[in-house]
């Protein structure tokens, strides 16, 4: 990265910047359709952008607590998967009312991954957090993370490189989970290692890999990956269609709503083809809510959630043709400027929460200086498959038996939870097993023991009807399908001792009664370059 001179720090922002900023964003985002990425000046944007990295720092913790008696004192909404949709998000705004009238959580994903360049709808939340910081509060979605960001292509679309590298910082900052009464709430799923919540104070800000043990990225991508599965069979598992995060059953949420003591789990991602709300499980204890649209999904229905005191909630539709009258462009304009008046009176009338005083030494500005990177936080199925294969086995399980990829990577993030804990930073970098620790999941992997007998029927010639050839120079093929044919054993088998030929027919006779059949034909998984590479 070039090294940025003093003249790259940021420029002068006041409160009247601040309106103008939201003001116009209503005026030529929202009304006239012109992108931010068009119109608005890029400095002023960086510069927002490391105001709310400071207030966020300040006044926002990893993990939020609110008490139960707090949800009393004014409307709290939870708003759910935003999609880089500005239509939505002006009309929950205007339909439930602006802060400071009103109290907002928003649960992540503010990004369109069909679209990256709307990012007019992050622009706005940050332009209100700031001027309302008390009434808005914006958790991390996954795709506020890096590698969703390359992914979907948004430094591209962005095409600027300090202002791509000031939204990955702005994403290390956002909170992550909170405690709204007897709401838990996060943007996905939950985690096994939720057996307390000291894991919480381990995520310091801004969230850096060299901070981070392998269980520490487990739960953040769990939070951010996770899904509800009422048909799993175990507390939790790992996610069978796509190489990442967990799933949870219903008894798994019981217990970790319990640990908190929560009544419900509200989270943000989930089908965007829905009407906005769905109930996981048959007890409507995991309520998942989407509230925009991405530029895919346009003609669904979104919807958000208002909370209350003992768990009562209420579910709230989000009408975008009755709120602005969108059938009508005359009509649309017309209650546009009855709604910009409205706000123009309640900037003025509301005092600031927040002192523009970034000092010369921002943050952000600092972070980009030194060169810094951004970087994989989360932890995909493949880097979880490479940490247990050097914690658990003596042996590479590929250097004796070419099983197909799938179902062994599946096997080894199973594995996962019975390993010891440690730093992490790449296959390069393995360090040793990290001292002292005594976390416990929920539930461990269900697999045979080492020591236990197995009767050796099966040959090596029905060993081999389990091989495959998708091993060529320890590269994956993605999407790997069953049903091709197999290779010839390798040679190497044959020179393999009798107790390394026991414990592989053991993992084996794990894979095809356990792990087949829980696996999705969706499942697909490749070989990721290093989690630093670009």
């Amino acid at each position: 990265m070039a090294n940025y001179h003093a003249s790259s720090t940021c420029k002068t922002f006041d409160e009247e910047t601040l309106n103008d900023v939201i003001l116009s964003i209503f005026k030529k985002s929202f009304r006239d359709g012109i992108s931010a990425l068009v119109w608005m000046n890029r400095e002023i944007m960086i510069t927002l952008i490391h105001h709310a990295i400071e207030l966020i720092d300040r006044s926002d913790s990893m993990f939020i607590v609110v008490l139960d008696e707090a949800l009393e004192r004014k409307p709290i909404f939870i708003v759910g998967s935003i999609d880089g949709d500005l239509t939505y998000l002006m009309t929950l705004l205007k339909q439930y009312k602006m802060p400071p009238t009103s109290y907002f959580i928003f649960l992540g994903d503010y990004l369109d991954c069909f679209n990256p360049s709307r990012i007019d709808a992050l622009l706005l939340l940050l332009s209100l957090k700031l001027r309302f910081p008390r009434n808005i509060c914006l958790f991390r979605g996954h795709y506020e993370t890096y590698e969703m960001c390359k992914a979907i292509g948004f430094d591209k679309i962005i095409d600027d490189e300090r202002l791509s590298q000031s939204f990955f910082l702005l994403f290390e900052y956002l909170p992550i989970i909170g405690i709204f009464g007897k709401f838990l709430c996060l943007h996905a799923g939950i985690s096994s290692f939720m057996s307390d919540d000291s894991f919480l104070h381990a995520f310091v800000k801004p969230i850096e890999v060299k901070r981070m043990t392998v269980r520490e990225r487990t739960v953040l991508t769990d939070i951010l990956y996770g899904r509800p599965d009422k048909n799993l069979p175990t507390l939790f598992a790992p996610s069978n269609s796509y190489p990442i995060g967990n799933r949870f059953n219903q008894e798994a949420l019981n217990e970790v709503l319990s640990i908190f003591e929560c009544r419900r789990l509200i989270r943000g991602c989930g089908c965007r083809e829905s009407n906005g709300v769905k109930f996981d499980f048959d007890d409507r204890k995991c309520i998942t809510v989407i509230s925009g649209c991405s530029s895919k999904h346009t003609s669904c229905e979104r919807s958000l959630i208002q909370i209350y005191q003992y768990g009562q909630f209420a579910m709230l539709n989000i009408d975008k043709d009755i709120g602005w009258n969108l059938r009508c462009k005359h009509y649309f304009k017309e209650s546009l400027e009855v709604f910009i008046y409205y706000c123009t009176g309640l900037f003025q009338s509301t005092p600031y929460d927040y002192q523009f005083d970034l000092s010369a030494k921002c943050v952000a500005c600092g972070w980009i200086a030194q060169g810094k990177k951004p970087e994989n936080v989360t932890i995909s199925h493949t880097l979880l498959k490479s940490f247990v294969e050097e914690m658990i086995y003596p042996y590479k399980l590929h250097n004796h038996f070419l099983l197909d990829p799938r179902l062994e990577q599946y096997m080894h993030v199973e594995l996962f939870p019975l390993c010891q804990d440690f730093y992490y930073h790449g296959l390069e970098q393995l360090t040793i097993s990290f001292p002292g620790i005594n976390e416990y999941p929920f539930i461990k992997a269900p697999m045979i023991k080492w020591n236990e007998e197995m009767p050796e029927t099966a040959s090596r010639k029905s060993e081999s009807n389990y091989t495959s050839y998708v091993y060529i120079n320890r590269i994956i093929r993605p999407g790997y399908d069953l049903d091709q044919n197999e290779k010839q054993i390798s040679e190497e088998i044959q020179h393999s001792h009798r107790q390394d030929l026991q414990r592989l027919r053991q993992l084996q006779h794990w894979l095809r009664t356990i792990f087949a059949p829980r696996l999705s034909y969706k499942y697909r998984i490749e070989q990721l370059p290093d989690e630093n590479d670009d």
